[in-house]
């Protein structure tokens, strides 16, 4: 067990609001979504699965030791109220980091005036995503990505020369972007699967209209070969791959 266990959630560490933890969070294991299906007729049934997970709880065992406790308990509700998935990383865990909401974060009950006991229910998305998969790799023409984890959905950046071609396709393993009247830099989100032009001084702007695609690239475990061909001039080319394990 680590030292001092922390969190850091939505970017601010569990340490600067006072909280102290109990023990380190374990996580539920990540189990298949299964879908039974029962046929007319025939005894038992079948299983259905898509590749896809369950969410899975995290639970944080937490106090605080401070004479204004209630005070930090009451800021510490405030930070963790959201509808929204947050990032999520655990100091027990440092080289990943996970999507999740705040479902329950505890009753307030302070004892002896300073320790006020209480827990934080995450719910997690099944991924963990590794802080290396979220450094951007140049790509050249041709370059093969090799993925040793799960099927990645990457953000994909494409800087384009000012006053080159407007038109190409990019090919990432089966998957064909065919780009059409791009004038400037643009992203290509394949998670959102949305596409994003990037102007002066970084203004991003909607860019769905300037690609088209049957499916969003991914990167599948094994390699992966990058390609693209037209006259669009593309001065250069960055992944970010997103790896993620469970």
């Amino acid at each position: 067990m680590a030292d001092n266990p922390y969190f850091i959630y939505d970017g601010v560490d569990s340490r600067t609001l006072k909280i102290q933890m109990q023990r380190e969070i374990v996580l539920d294991g990540a189990k298949p979504n299964i879908e039974k299906i029962t046929i007319p007729g025939r005894n038992g049934t079948l299983d259905y699965w898509d590749g896809s997970y369950e969410n899975r709880e995290a639970v944080a065992r937490c106090f605080i030791l401070d004479n204004d406790a209630s005070g930090y308990f009451a800021q510490a509700q405030k930070w963790a109220q959201s509808p929204l998935y947050k990032r999520l990383e655990l100091s027990n865990e440092p080289d990943v980091y996970m999507m999740a909401t705040v479902t329950d974060s505890g009753d307030r009950e302070i004892l002896q005036g300073v320790l006020a006991p209480f827990k934080i229910t995450f719910d997690c998305k099944p991924q963990k995503y590794l802080k290396t998969g979220e450094t951007a790799l140049d790509i050249t023409n041709g370059d093969t990505l090799h993925n040793s984890w799960f099927e990645a959905k990457p953000l994909i950046r494409i800087y384009i020369t000012g006053g080159g071609g407007t038109s190409g396709a990019l090919k990432v393993g089966s998957a064909t972007v065919v780009l059409s009247d791009v004038s400037s830099n643009i992203m290509i989100d394949c998670e959102t699967q949305n596409a994003y032009s990037i102007g002066l001084g970084g203004a991003i702007a909607n860019a769905n209209n300037k690609i088209q695609t049957l499916n969003f690239p991914t990167l599948p475990p094994g390699d992966t070969e990058i390609s693209w061909v037209g006259d669009i001039s593309i001065a250069k080319m960055q992944i970010v791959p997103r790896w993620w394990r469970l």
